[in-house]
């Protein structure tokens, strides 16, 4: 699985990414919009090859200052839906 470019994992409830996710060396596009995912870890920014993040339509406050590692970033999605009352 080392060699997967491409993960999408969008509303499917996931509230944590794994630390291990460092292993995808080659992943360059990572979808994982729409679900409970409150951080990020701090080794997303050795994804060297990734170029698309999209969480938007999660509960995150921040993201990882070695996000700034990532030279090969082309696109950040990222929003939050506000409750409305």
């Amino acid at each position: 699985m080392t060699s997967l470019e491409t993960l999408m994992v969008h509303r499917n409830k996931i509230a944590r990414v794994p630390s291990n996710i460092s292993c995808l060396k080659k992943l360059s596009v990572l979808a994982m919009d729409s679900n409970q995912i409150t951080t990020l870890p701090k080794e997303i920014g050795s994804l060297a090859h990734l170029q698309e993040l999209y969480c938007h339509l999660n509960p995150l406050s921040s993201f990882p200052s070695e996000i700034c590692k990532l030279k090969g970033m082309s696109t950040i999605f990222f929003f939050r839906k506000q409750n409305l009352i």
